[in-house]
């Protein structure tokens, strides 16, 4: 029988090296790559005590994760147009490209000498130091002047802001609005402490008969387990953010939103956010007391923050969407609820196609979560995660199946994740046994702990890959070229796409080299036929020689 012929998608070497996003992309990397030098070589709290440039040199250290917020929801503002992102046209020599990149290591040169002399000063005179400063902020503006001109030219900078003047405004005022909650919420706190630990009081003495409180001091439990509740802690924080995020999602889908009475959204969030987080400083307590101090610490303190914000946000989301009380009937429990998505929806892409691709591995990132929220580093519940992918993947088993159809085996899928191995052992900083999943297992019974290997194994091989490439090989690369991606071909990329969902990838996996070269391996695997199977066995692969060196050579650390 011959094989099915399936048409090759062009190759991306024949594609421009010098495509604007990727420059975009590559100087993203440079500046994080800066910064992580920065941050490994000085420490802003040497100034402790110089007042308002103590206070300058700390706020800068938020920058990056701002930088991050404030890209992520570029993405939602300017991914209303069907074709995806259109950068300028860039025809600039490699000459004058090689010039600005030699002013840009120049400007930081001298930053990372103004930074010296700012963090490190050589003497205790508050006046020395504040000398320092305006050539500091020149340095630093110079650095990122010349980083910008290097992604795109001035005439572009210029023609962007112009076109995209709007949603830029509105991300300037989304960043300034998180930047005032995060300063005013705090002093919130001091006047919803006593209310907050009223109720949490009230809460645990249905469950228990003596309950310690202590509300000078913030100290709340019972005799078995208590906690004093830092202000860091008591999730004024998350008012701040979910204030912040309705208010984005009031913008973005402003076009069928009822006003005034979709401003409602905004008290009712703040009102659930605070309740959720009464609940969780209870549970917590709970936690502590019945189970594990460790994993309500270590575990759940960490974890249950995030998953009480996203629960409340999306479930705010959905509840306007679904309700005629905030959105125009027309668009009630429909896709179209947003002017980006009624693009999709006039293009033919359904939320189930989207879905299909996305749900498996955000079915792993929630498990995860709630699996670690319940345990101290040791993720003894792993079973949630394989059992949410796999309940994920049967319910979008039409999409499972059609993945694979027409696919046939081919042994260069097993050559490339064996390479992507080689790459992933090469940049492992360290290998050996992990102290905690070694002391995890043996915490577990012998036939408890053969099925937690079992498990891992079998997520490690099968689900995982699976629901991974489907979102960074299957959706990812032709989201970004246009909203309708199924109208693509699947292994289709540009040369952007291909860098920008692998250096994702490795973000995800918290190995950002590593995990990027892995992920073009996997990219280039679906590129050389247009099969998703071809990425996912090569990703199966990869993952199989891992579990066999955590296995059979007792290198657990490749698991943390």
């Amino acid at each position: 029988m011959n094989s099915p012929t399936l048409s090759t998608p062009p190759l991306i070497g024949r594609l421009r090296v010098s495509e604007p996003l990727v420059r975009c992309v590559s100087i993203v990397v440079l500046l994080i790559a800066e910064t992580l030098v920065l941050s490994a070589r000085f420490d802003s709290g040497s100034l402790s005590g110089f007042g308002w440039v103590a206070d300058l040199a700390a706020a800068a250290r938020s920058l990056p994760q701002i930088a991050v917020v404030i890209l992520a929801l570029g993405y939602v503002a300017f991914r209303q147009t069907p074709d995806g992102f259109h950068f300028p046209a860039d025809n600039r020599s490699r000459r004058a490209t090689a010039i600005l990149l030699v002013a840009h290591a120049t400007a930081f040169a001298v930053f990372h000498a103004m930074t010296s002399q700012l963090l490190e000063p050589r003497s205790g005179n508050p006046n020395l130091v504040q000398a320092w400063v305006t050539p500091w902020v020149a340095s630093g503006l110079a650095v990122a002047a010349t980083a910008a001109l290097v992604a795109l030219p001035i005439s572009s900078w210029i023609r962007l802001l112009s076109t995209w003047s709007r949603p830029i405004g509105f991300l300037a005022v989304v960043a300034a609005s998180a930047y005032g909650f995060s300063r005013i919420t705090p002093t919130l706190w001091i006047r919803l402490a006593g209310l907050t630990l009223a109720c949490v009081e009230t809460l645990l003495r249905l469950m228990y008969g003596t309950v310690v409180s202590d509300r000078s001091k913030s100290i709340v439990g019972t005799e078995a387990f208590s906690v004093e509740i830092a202000p860091q802690c008591s999730g004024y924080e998350g008012i701040g953010l979910i204030l912040v995020f309705i208010g984005a999602y009031l913008w973005t889908a402003r076009r069928s939103l009822r006003f005034p009475r979709a401003l409602l959204l905004l008290p009712s969030a703040v009102v659930a956010i605070w309740m959720t987080n009464v609940l969780r400083i209870t549970a917590l307590i709970v936690l502590g007391t019945e189970y594990s101090e460790a994993a309500a610490l270590n575990g759940f303190h960490s974890q249950a923050g995030w998953l009480a914000f996203n629960a409340v946000g999306l479930g705010m989301v959905f509840w306007a969407r679904s309700s005629s009380f905030f959105v125009h009937r027309a668009t009630v429990g429909t896709i179209a609820a947003e002017p980006s998505a009624a693009v999709e929806v006039d293009t033919g892409v359904s939320s189930s196609s989207t879905a299909s691709y996305l749900v498996p591995m955000l079915s792993i990132v929630l498990a995860s979560m709630v699996g670690m929220s319940l345990t101290a580093g040791f993720d003894r519940f792993y079973g949630l995660r394989v059992a949410a992918a796999a309940t994920a993947l049967w319910f979008h088993r039409e999409a499972f199946i059609r993945w694979w159809t027409g696919w046939t085996f081919s042994f260069a899928p097993i050559l490339v994740g064996i390479g992507a191995f080689v790459v992933w052992m090469a940049l492992e900083p360290s290998v050996g046994r992990s102290p905690t999943i070694d002391a995890g297992l043996a915490g577990l019974s012998r036939p408890e702990a053969w099925a937690w290997l079992a498990l891992r194994v079998f997520g490690s091989v099968i689900t995982v890959p699976i629901a991974e490439e489907a979102a960074f090989r299957g959706f990812l690369p032709r989201r970004l070229l246009r909203s309708d991606f199924e109208s693509i071909p699947m292994g289709r990329f540009t040369l952007a796409t291909f860098v920008l969902s692998s250096a994702l990838f490795g973000l995800m996996h918290g190995r950002v080299v590593a995990g990027t070269l892995a992920g073009l391996c996997y990219a280039y695997a679906l590129q050389r036929r247009g099969q998703l199977g071809d990425a996912i066995l090569a990703h199966a692969v990869t993952n199989a020689l891992i579990a066999i060196l955590a296995i059979g050579a007792g290198l657990t650390s490749l698991w943390s």
